[in-house]
């Protein structure tokens, strides 16, 4: 599948994600109300989430495989570049991947209920964050993992919350 799109779709789960001729699933669909999106197989890269402007809950989990978890990963330096010199085919590509601003945060910024759990090599969220910070304008209530407090400067735990005006629930 390179593609996803639809007008009349509620509510989806994605278990894995492949696509042969495109760099990532693009998934568009306007009246989403729910989506799960669970990637902890080998084969499981992120899609590209576009329109999803109805969108009321979402689950992301990012497992610890797969072709969007960095292969050089130091829990004390980050990924790959960061404080080394290696790169990993994994996260080469991420830069001109194709996939616009964000891969998965700019799909999921107009829910009103969200969960992202994160393991800590899985570098999508973490590049998404760095292309754009999106504005989540009607989330309610958050539900993160440890992933987004062992950032150094709590960074991406800051700017969510700073970018989420009108949070009534937060849970670490």
């Amino acid at each position: 599948v390179d593609r996803i799109s639809s007008c009349s779709l509620k509510h989806l789960r994605i278990t894995g994600c492949r696509s042969v001729r495109t760099p990532r699933v693009r998934v568009s669909a306007p009246d989403l109300v729910s989506l799960t999106l669970k990637l902890d197989r080998i084969d499981a890269k992120a899609p590209c989430l576009e329109n999803m402007a109805s969108l009321e809950t979402a689950y992301v989990y990012l497992g610890y495989e797969g072709p969007d978890v960095c292969l050089n990963y130091h829990y004390s330096g980050g990924f790959c570049g960061a404080n080394h010199n290696e790169e990993c085919k994994n996260c080469a590509p991420v830069k001109d991947d194709g996939s616009g601003d964000t891969v998965l945060l700019g799909g999921v910024s107009s829910a009103k209920h969200l969960e992202l759990i994160s393991e800590p090599a899985n570098f999508i969220l973490s590049r998404d964050w760095n292309h754009c910070s999106p504005i989540f304008s009607k989330l309610k209530s958050l539900l993160l993992n440890e992933y987004w407090c062992d950032a150094p400067g709590l960074d991406p735990l800051l700017c969510i919350l700073k970018n989420s005006p009108v949070l009534e629930e937060l849970t670490l």
